[in-house]
């Protein structure tokens, strides 16, 4: 039974999450396609492991960096 004060509430995600996961999941993962697919095209050896740093330096950068920053810049400009 429920309470007549409760107010059901939309599950929603904040507003900068979708930018930072993108920065940390989506622009890490773009950037290892287009390096796979011009070492493919050069020829050379595709070796996952050599991979895995490449991302996850990319993801820290963007979860640190990119994301925040993005999210910061957006949300200033639609204040003014």
């Amino acid at each position: 039974m429920r309470h007549y004060f409760y107010k059901e509430r939309r599950q929603t995600l904040p507003k900068g999450l979708p930018v930072i996961l993108s920065w940390t999941i989506g622009i890490p993962a773009a950037i290892i396609t287009s390096r796979i697919g011009i070492d493919y095209g050069l020829g050379r050896d595709i070796e996952w492991l050599s991979y895995v740093p490449l991302f996850l330096g990319t993801a820290a950068a963007g979860l640190v960096f990119a994301g925040p920053l993005h999210y910061a810049v957006h949300h200033l400009k639609k204040n003014e």
